[in-house]
């Protein structure tokens, strides 16, 4: 989807993540994915607040799509000017160039994952598949109004194993790692 001239000011560029620390704070840990061959993954993180925080601005992430996962607490996002109330057990999907956010709302107390990964239309292939499989991936997550997915209650556990299997240095972890991002 093309982006306007007026959402260009709210674009977050893809950074080039491959140098990028990771980050850990008792609030929230963002492994970023550039050491791996899993290039289709920007970042995936955890956070947990245990006091409510400053809303997140309107924004969009060009060419990705982000993920979020609330295993605990309530948060409302907007796409454009839709609200989308979430509870524990709840995704909530960004696609590419979407313009989204909390809207007025702060970030609530909560406990939540998210993944933010590149959608590359014209690659063939999409989070470690290839081919067919690949583009019925990428095509099922762009269906537009497809934003809200509940009773989500196994994703907590596909993330908690995403995460450590990032530092486990097993050597077919990247392997596994691309099984959970798919499961995901």
């Amino acid at each position: 989807a093309g982006i306007t001239e007026a959402a260009s000011s709210l674009l977050i560029e893809t950074p080039d993540y491959r140098d990028m620390e990771n980050e850990y704070t008792p609030e929230k840990t963002v492994l970023y994915f550039g050491s791996t061959s899993i290039r289709d993954i920007i970042y995936v993180g955890r956070g947990v607040y245990r006091d409510a925080q400053p809303g997140i601005g309107p924004h969009i992430h060009r060419d990705c799509f982000e993920l979020t996962y609330h295993s605990e607490g309530n948060q409302t996002y907007y796409i454009d000017n839709t609200a989308y109330g979430i509870q524990p057990g709840t995704a909530f999907l960004a696609l590419p160039s979407q313009l989204h956010s909390t809207g007025v709302h702060q970030q609530e107390i909560s406990k939540f994952y998210y993944v933010t990964f590149l959608c590359d239309r014209d690659s063939p292939s999409f989070l470690g598949l290839d081919g067919e499989a690949a583009r019925y991936l990428r095509e099922a997550l762009l269906v537009p109004g497809s934003h809200v997915a509940r009773d989500s209650h196994a994703m907590e556990g596909l993330f908690r194993q995403l995460m450590a299997l990032y530092h486990s240095g097993h050597p077919l972890g990247e392997a596994r790692m691309r099984s959970l991002l798919v499961e995901i």
